[in-house]
């Protein structure tokens, strides 16, 4: 009985892990697995200081990566894309343009030794959701700031988008 119980605490945590961690089945629409191209731009320009061009690149980065990852979950063939001529048409195929209009990073170090007194993490974005034929389908801004962890905010703005395409575009509902 004593080596029984360790064995089904084993298997009881790896079933748990395993159920809570997997995708989600794949987003049908006309009858194809829906996919979504996403195209980041971080708003990089010429003349903007060298700690805004990496505050934006880290941001940009984190957040690219947390979408694609969120999406996938949802069940949709999520792709990062360079530019626009790598998005492929089709009936349920979608382009997402991320843009981040502006950033205001606030890293983990300066929160730790100033706590609050360095303000809050800032993200302002601009959404573009294009479908079969170029049509807009969504267009919208978001921004969230947050004096917790700088991730806080990019993962909020993408569960946010994705809520939305479910709900608009595909009709899926959680």
């Amino acid at each position: 009985m004593k080596q029984l119980l360790p064995t089904i605490a084993a298997l009881a945590t790896i079933a748990a892990f395993t159920g809570g961690c997997a995708a989600k089945a794949p987003v049908i629409q006309n009858g194809r697995q829906v996919a979504i191209f996403v195209l980041s731009d971080r708003g990089i320009k010429s003349g903007i200081n060298e700690d805004e061009r990496n505050d934006r690149s880290e941001m940009g980065q984190f957040m690219e990566e947390d979408l694609i990852n969120t999406l996938k979950h949802e069940g949709y063939n999520a792709t990062l894309i360079q530019n626009r001529s790598q998005n492929v048409q089709g009936m349920s195929n979608y382009l997402v343009v991320v843009k981040i209009n502006d950033v205001r990073l606030v890293g983990r170090a300066s929160r730790a030794w100033l706590s609050y007194a360095t303000g809050p993490t800032i993200l302002k974005t601009h959404y573009e959701v294009t479908g079969a034929s170029n049509r807009l389908n969504l267009s919208y801004n978001d921004e969230d700031s947050t004096t917790r962890d700088w991730t806080s905010s990019p993962r909020e703005l993408n569960q946010r988008l994705v809520q939305k395409i479910n709900d608009k575009l595909v009709g899926k509902t959680r």
